[in-house]
């Protein structure tokens, strides 16, 4: 935190800004998601001072996950959609899929299965445009998880199956989610031998 006295002794806002959210990161990695949001916050006030938008932007999105982290869901929520709107206004497609992914997974939480799942297709759609295989990977393995909510294993098996191969040609989403749920479709389908080796895997 030596750089963030020295940016303010120097009155080098942009840097000060940064250095928040650099601290902002750490904290969120170590788990103090409430120290975490603080320096967000403070980070965020520096940057809509100095019309940065994107990183403005940006810090709404990670201030969506240390308000989820804490259990301030419709917060949450708020930052995640202020961080789509300006993602499309300015044209941070990478980020508006990734909002939008968050706010699909909080229509989850709150039990909205079917409107989660609309809003990660959505998001899917944009990683595929962008060519993010790591993008596109994540979202599928989320969108087999809803299908398997859902009950629609079939489909689970193919978004499950579609993101492990995309993950095994460079990505590096994790795929221990991915085949944990895969196995659970194969148990459900009453292919226990398929099940026991993705979870050997």
């Amino acid at each position: 935190e030596e750089a963030l006295l020295l940016a303010q002794d120097l009155g080098e806002k942009r840097q000060e800004g940064l250095v928040h959210s650099n601290i902002a990161l750490c904290r969120t990695f170590l788990g103090h998601a409430t120290e975490s949001l603080a320096h967000s916050e403070s980070a965020l006030l520096i940057f809509r001072a100095l019309g940065n938008r994107a990183a403005e932007c940006r810090l709404l999105s990670n201030m969506g996950m240390q308000l989820s982290e804490l259990g301030r869901e419709t917060e949450a929520k708020a930052h995640y959609e202020n961080c789509l709107r300006i993602a499309n206004q300015i044209g941070l497609r990478a980020i508006a899929a990734i909002s939008l992914g968050n706010l699909g997974y909080l229509e989850r939480l709150s039990g909205r299965v079917v409107e989660g799942k609309n809003i990660y297709l959505e998001a899917l759609r944009i990683h595929q445009e962008l060519g993010s295989t790591r993008g596109e990977a994540i979202a599928k393995a989320n969108l087999g998880e809803f299908e398997l909510i859902l009950g629609n294993l079939a489909q689970a098996q193919v978004y499950l199956e579609e993101s492990i191969a995309l993950t095994d040609k460079g990505s590096s989403a994790a795929t221990g989610a991915a085949r944990a749920d895969l196995a659970l479709v194969f148990s459900r389908q009453g292919r226990h031998d398929d099940a026991r080796y993705q979870l050997a895997l």
